[in-house]
């Protein structure tokens, strides 16, 4: 009889001890959020400014985010620059000398808002379609 109550409670105790050491799964949120650019003429060609917005409901995922402006190439893209976004999300990138003509498009990388062992929230990274002139 003692031995059964022994056994009851280290039984109980190794449930309890599973139960406490459990790990904590964290819950994952990706922001939804677009990106947007185009070329601006100042007075047609050349183009001297290529601006855009990134969009979404959460500020964060719109403001003071890097965007690089790319032209395609054969073998490897070229970074043509970068500018950061307003809090508004709007940006623009100005080359007084003009664009070449060619094929463009953009990107924004991933934002982590929060990383722990409770929440994974972030923004996920973005790239236009391709813009040409």
């Amino acid at each position: 009889m003692r031995a059964l109550r022994f056994l009851g409670t280290a039984s109980l105790l190794l449930v309890a001890m599973l139960v406490v050491t459990a790990p904590a799964s964290a819950h994952r949120v990706s922001y939804a959020r677009g990106v947007h650019g185009s070329f601006k003429p100042a007075s047609g060609p050349p183009f001297t400014s290529v601006g855009g917005d990134v969009t979404s409901n959460n500020k964060s995922c719109r403001r003071n985010l890097t965007v690089y402006l790319w032209q395609s190439q054969v073998g490897s893209d070229v970074k043509i620059g970068s500018t950061r976004t307003n809090s508004k999300g709007k940006w623009h990138i100005d080359q007084p000398i003009g664009f070449p003509s060619g094929t463009y498009y953009v990107t924004v990388a991933k934002r982590i808002l929060v990383k722990n062992q409770f929440h994974h929230h972030i923004c996920p990274g973005l790239k236009t379609t391709s813009f040409s002139f």
